[in-house]
């Protein structure tokens, strides 16, 4: 859904994410953010470097 998509660019890959699920996703005390990705329609994983056994992951949206 366009309204809810969210276009990020890592290391010129662009990737489409959902802002809702990117949002939820999201540490609330984070403050430093470790990002991977192995392409555009890899997931994201999205690392805090204080809790180095935490990962999450957010699965991509195909962009048009």
């Amino acid at each position: 859904d366009e309204e809810t998509a969210t276009v990020l660019t890592l290391g010129g890959v662009e990737l489409g994410v959902n802002r809702d699920f990117l949002l939820e996703a999201l540490p609330v005390d984070a403050g430093q953010l470790v990002l991977g990705l192995d392409g555009p329609l890899a997931p994201l994983a999205i690392r805090d470097p204080r809790r180095p056994g935490d990962v999450r992951m957010v699965m991509p949206i195909r962009l048009a």
